[in-house]
């Protein structure tokens, strides 16, 4: 897919943020791209898989919907906050830290973490997250929501990154080998995690959450748009 630095590209797919459809003379009108350009990008784009045409309208696809989602995400007056699922893997009085060799929080240990897709409910993202990670396999089943929470991180020049974090609990699946030790991954002892360089909010978090246990239920909430118009509305 060709990049999404070109700035003409970027005003052509944030023109569909505001409209479902456009013909061409509408696009050049919005847009003030010259027209032999503007044939280019819609080209493009259109085998990138981020524009169809429907006649002599041109459209989203489901593809272009996430990218248009992202652009506004990134490009924005204002940077919206990123939503992360954070995962205690546990065993009993133990929980699994990883520890982060990048930034933020480099050289720190920390639960597993990352964010969440389109495509996911909570537990998928969990599951997905802690075997990419640790190669760990986890039960499903088990995953429970403990906190939702907004963390922000303050540098000299302000605010340099938020998230949305959603908390939860997991266990691994039986038969695991749970007999791992090494640099980047291993089992600690949650009465004692004061001892190890921890992030900071991380051990607030499984000092407040996790001992305690307490649930909290995010219901997952699925609805299906065609051609603009809300469908039909799911609960999970």
């Amino acid at each position: 897919m060709k990049t999404l630095d070109n700035d003409n590209r970027k005003k052509i797919i944030e023109l569909f943020a505001r409209n479902f459809n456009l013909k061409f003379n509408e696009l050049e009108k919005l847009s003030s791209i010259r027209s032999n350009e503007l044939s280019y990008h819609l080209r493009n784009l259109i085998e990138d898989g981020i524009l169809k045409k429907d006649g002599d309208n041109y459209l989203l696809t489901s593809k272009g919907e996430t990218i248009t989602e992202r652009i506004s995400h990134f490009t924005g007056k204002e940077v919206g906050h990123m939503v992360v699922v954070i995962v205690a893997v546990t065993n009993g009085k133990k929980i699994l830290l990883i520890k982060r060799d990048k930034r933020p929080f480099q050289g720190y240990w920390g639960m597993i973490g990352g964010k969440t897709r389109f495509s996911e409910s909570i537990p998928d993202a969990v599951e997905r997250e802690v075997e990419e990670e640790t190669g760990i396999k986890i039960n499903k089943k088990t995953v429970k929501v403990r906190s939702v929470l907004l963390e922000r991180v303050k540098t000299n020049q302000g605010i340099s990154h938020g998230n949305i974090l959603i908390l939860t609990e997991s266990k691994p699946m039986k038969n695991t080998n749970l007999e791992l030790s090494n640099e980047y991954l291993n089992w600690f002892d949650m009465k004692k995690l004061k001892d190890s360089k921890v992030i900071l909010s991380d051990l607030w978090m499984i000092d407040n959450f996790i001992k305690k246990r307490k649930e909290v239920r995010i219901p997952h909430i699925i609805m299906n748009e065609e051609n603009g118009n809300l469908t039909s509305f799911k609960v999970n």
